[in-house]
C-alpha cells in the first residue's frame, strides 16, 4: 500500500460523495457531479476545443507524509474544490461549502477508506478569501494513517 493507492481510493470516494451535487458548468448549463483529478488540473492547450471543461472540479493532492518507528505513515491529502456560479446572488461559496461539508461528514462519521486507510479526526477546511467571481474555491485537508512495510530483521537487531 502506497500513498498513490491512497490517492486513487480518495479520488473514487470524492467522486461518489459529490456525484449528485448540481452546479454550473463552464458553458453555463447545470451539471451533476464533479470532475476529479489527481494532483493538479489537466494542462489545457490553446488549440483544444473543450479547454474550459474542468469546472466543477475536485483535485486530490498528496501534500506530505511522515512516519515514526513502529507507527504507520501519516499522509496529508488536500482536496481542492472549484465551482462556477454566475447567478446574481453571487452565492457560489454555498456550493463549495456543501461539498466541503459532505467530505468532512463522510470522514468524521466513517474514517475508514478502502478498508486500509484511517482518516484522522483533525480535519481542516477553508474557503478562498479572494473575490474571483464567477468562480469559487475551497478545500479540505485530511491526514490519513497509511500502513507501512515493517523493518526487516537483521542479525544485528
Amino acid at each position: 500500500m502506497t500513498a498513490l493507492h491512497l490517492q486513487e481510493a480518495l479520488m473514487e470516494d470524492v467522486k461518489e460523495i459529490l456525484k449528485d451535487i448540481i452546479t454550473e458548468g463552464e458553458s453555463g448549463g447545470r451539471v451533476s457531479g464533479v470532475n476529479v483529478f489527481a494532483q493538479q488540473l489537466p494542462v489545457i492547450r490553446v488549440n483544444e476545443k473543450d479547454a474550459s471543461k474542468t469546472l466543477p472540479y475536485a483535485v486530490v493532492k498528496l501534500l506530505d507524509a511522515r512516519t515514526e518507528e513502529n507507527c504507520p505513515w501519516t499522509v496529508t491529502a488536500g482536496i481542492y474544490l472549484g465551482v462556477r456560479d454566475t447567478g446574481r446572488e453571487n452565492q457560489g461559496h454555498r456550493h463549495v461549502m456543501v461539498m466541503v461539508q459532505r467530505i468532512v461528514d463522510r470522514f468524521i462519521s466513517e474514517p475508514l477508506l478502502d478498508e486500509k486507510y484511517w482518516a484522522q479526526q483533525d480535519i481542516e477546511w477553508a474557503l478562498d478569501t479572494e473575490d474571483l467571481y464567477p468562480n469559487f474555491y475551497g478545500g479540505v485537508c485530511i491526514k490519513f494513517s497509511v500502513p507501512k512495510i515493517g523493518r526487516r530483521m537483521t542479525e544485528y537487531d
